[in-house]
């Protein structure tokens, strides 16, 4: 994993082998921390990272902190190639996990080095050469060396209809020859990127998303697989509907049957361990609200954030939003800070566009 001599660098890889000269590469934000003041290093990468997770550096001083990394999107799919020559601790605390609407898998594939840690009280052991899942959903602790590693970032929604239903993959180490295969596609797929067209993108993409499938799903589970990517489908085509309308104070059941084309007896059924359709739209509106207010770079009112996501008075929102996260509105704003409290007139904003393209995977 390279760097570049520019931090945060927001660029298109150069065409490399088998491309032609004048066709449009991957996106690509390229970073180098020795690029910074050494007071800056290692607070520019941990601002970058809190969007998912909180970094501390482990049994390394904040003056040997190191890294390069080169950060691609393939498609909604977000893949970030690094080395660091620093230990880490990473945490995804169960507030956070709850509150900003992040649900996406992390596939890591750890070149040297391991990852040792917990996933909601499942071990994690990964050695240097496997493969690591983990559920952002739900909260997670682990410790790194110095490393080299790839990670995978994938929307939930594109592996739902692939995977049986109730998959447990949090802290999953993939095992056997379907995890060999997979680390020797995610390495190789690493490699290439430079050289792939947005022309080429949507194939790879698909295809990607098949694999993990195959390696990650369990086989006794395989006999679930059709049922479940119908169901996968409907909570898909629900939840869109619902967020189309989410600013809609009067959307009700009926009007979420009506956009799907569901009767309500299916749609009842469909989330029936959601608990019920008032309850699903309003956990949907919450999430939004959870997600607006962890923004660093969201500047709204409480209230106008509130109404922007379907709730008719700010005192009935902050009822519900302290009965869902156990925290109100202003204490997560509090936790989320301002990006521009490290900024500096030379330095690129690194950490807004990785976080913006982390949300972005959502869209």
């Amino acid at each position: 994993m390279g760097g570049s001599s520019t931090a945060g660098r927001d660029m298109s890889a150069r065409a490399g082998e088998g491309s032609p000269a004048t066709a449009p590469t991957l996106p690509c934000i390229q970073f180098n921390s020795d690029d910074l003041p050494p007071d800056l290093r290692f607070t520019y990468f941990r601002q970058a990272m809190s969007v998912t997770f909180d970094v501390s550096l482990h049994d390394t001083p904040e003056a040997d902190f190191s890294l390069q990394a080169r950060i691609w999107r393939l498609g909604r799919i977000m893949i970030n190639s690094r080395r660091c020559a620093a230990g880490l601790r990473m945490e995804r605390l169960p507030r956070q996990a709850k509150i900003d609407g992040i649900d996406h898998y992390v596939l890591v594939l750890m070149h040297d080095g391991g990852l040792v840690g917990d996933a909601a009280g499942v071990p994690i052991v990964a050695p240097a050469g496997s493969v690591v899942v983990l559920d952002l959903a739900h909260p997670m602790t682990a410790l790194a060396p110095p490393n080299a590693s790839v990670s995978y970032t994938v929307p939930q929604d594109e592996l739902e209809g692939l995977l049986p239903v109730n998959c447990p993959l949090h802290g999953m180490v993939v095992e056997g020859a379907a995890g060999g295969l997979l680390a020797d596609y995610l390495g190789s797929l690493e490699r290439r990127l430079p050289y792939i067209t947005q022309e080429e993108a949507p194939h790879i993409e698909r295809g990607t998303y098949g694999l993990i499938a195959a390696c990650v799903a369990p086989t006794r589970e395989r006999l679930e697989r059709a049922s479940s990517q119908v169901t996968a489908s409907l909570r898909q085509e629900v939840r869109r509907a619902v967020d189309e309308k989410l600013s809609d104070p009067d959307l009700s059941p009926e009007g979420v049957a009506d956009a799907t084309g569901l009767s309500r007896t299916a749609l009842y059924t469909l989330l029936e361990h959601d608990g019920g359709v008032a309850a699903f739209i309003r956990r949907r509106r919450l999430r939004a609200a959870g997600r607006a207010l962890s923004d660093p770079a969201e500047r709204r009112r409480v209230s106008d954030i509130a109404f922007a996501c379907g709730f008719k008075s700010e005192a009935h929102f902050s009822r519900a939003f302290r009965q869902e996260f156990s925290a109100t509105p202003s204490d997560v704003r509090s936790i989320a800070g301002t990006p521009s409290s490290i900024r500096r007139p030379s330095l690129p904003n690194l950490a807004e566009q990785y976080q913006r393209w982390i949300r972005e995977q959502d869209d």
